[in-house]
This record gives C-alpha cells, structure tokens and sequence, in this order.
C-alpha cells in the first residue's frame, strides 16, 4: 500500500532520540507588522527584539534557516495583557495570519534534542537514503485550520544540510518511498550553543 500524501510539518515524537516526549514549549511573539503566516507543524527563528514584557519574537524560517523550534500552538489571548472584559474569542483558530491587526503569541517547542516527524516529498525515496541528512521546503496548507504543508525534500551527505535523518516513523503503512514519514533532528537548531545572537 502506498504511503499517505498528508503533510504536516513537523511533529514531535521523541526526546534525544529515544526518551518520551514530554511536550515543553515556550512562548514567542509575533510582531503585528510580520507578513508571514504560521501553522502548526512551521519552523521559526528568532529575530532582533521582543514585546513590552521581554517575550522574545520570531519569525518563519526559510528553508535553510537555523530554526529556533516548532509552533506547537497559537495563543488567543495576549498572555501578557489578558482582557477582563469577558470577550468572546473564537476557539477554531490554529494559524497566523499574513495580514495581523495585532501582535500574536505562539507556542513553540524550542529544545534542540527534540525529535521530529516529517513527510517526505514525492521523491522515491530508499536504504541508501537512511543516516543522510536532508533539505526542506516551507509550504502553506490549503486552509487556515490546517497544519503546515512542509515537507522534507532531498538527501544530502552535506553537513550543512539542516536537518539528520534518524530512520523513518515504525508505524503501520509506512514505508521507503514516496511520501514515507521520517523521523529527524535540527543539525542546526538555534539552541545549539555556542551560537551568535541576533
């Protein structure tokens, strides 16, 4: 059976490449004037500044971008100025975006030992692609509620390639091909230290 064509993005599953995943997250903030949208599932990178309370911002990464982390999840409410007023907030949001009336606040998992899961492209891809490390296309779903559409998308032996195939998904269906789930570190990650400031 062939391998499901859904992206996601990228979708934690392992810590450190076989502890459980305990889900940490931090916040970050957006600032009102970023044009990009955001999805669950998009890397980030964090940019010069922050808010008023010292949240630090980000932004979405290109492809080659040293990623700061993964949005886990959209915040409705600004958490450092919460309304009292008892507004009415609409529970169905899960992106960002591209045009902001506001300032947004995002959860994103920012630990650089997290392991992720990620589809492939429509490449066939095979053995000889294990152990390799690969590239990244940053794409939007079709619809605000879905997750991101990022996939991974070449093999490399490069080491500056950013992101290190670990193996792919063990779960039922999936297989070496088009479209197989594999699993993958940052070789990049921000928090990798020592790394320059922004």
């Amino acid at each position: 059976m062939a391998n499901l064509n859904a992206p996601f993005g990228f979708s934690a599953i392992i810590y450190g490449t076989s502890g459980t995943n305990n889900q940490q997250q931090r916040v970050y903030y957006i600032p009102s004037t970023d044009t990009s949208a955001y999805y669950i599932g998009d890397t980030v990178k964090t940019i010069s500044g922050s808010d008023a309370n010292g949240t630090p911002a980000v932004a979405k990464c290109a492809s080659g971008d040293a990623p700061r982390g993964v949005v886990t999840g959209v915040l409705l409410p600004n958490p450092n100025n919460p309304s009292i007023q008892g507004t009415v907030i609409d529970q169905t949001i899960t992106s960002v975006p591209a045009s902001k009336s506001a300032a947004y606040y995002i959860l994103v998992n920012d630990d650089p030992d997290q392991v992720y899961v990620i589809q492939g492209d429509s490449t066939t891809f095979v053995t000889t692609d294990m152990n390799k490390n690969a590239t990244y296309t940053v794409a939007a779903p079709s619809q605000a509620y879905q997750q991101s559409a990022t996939v991974l998308t070449g093999t490399t032996t490069s080491s500056t390639a950013v992101l290190k195939i670990v193996g792919i998904e063990p779960i039922p269906g999936n297989a070496l091909g088009p479209y197989v789930r594999f699993m993958v570190l940052f070789n990049n990650a921000e928090l990798l230290r020592p790394t320059a400031g922004v």
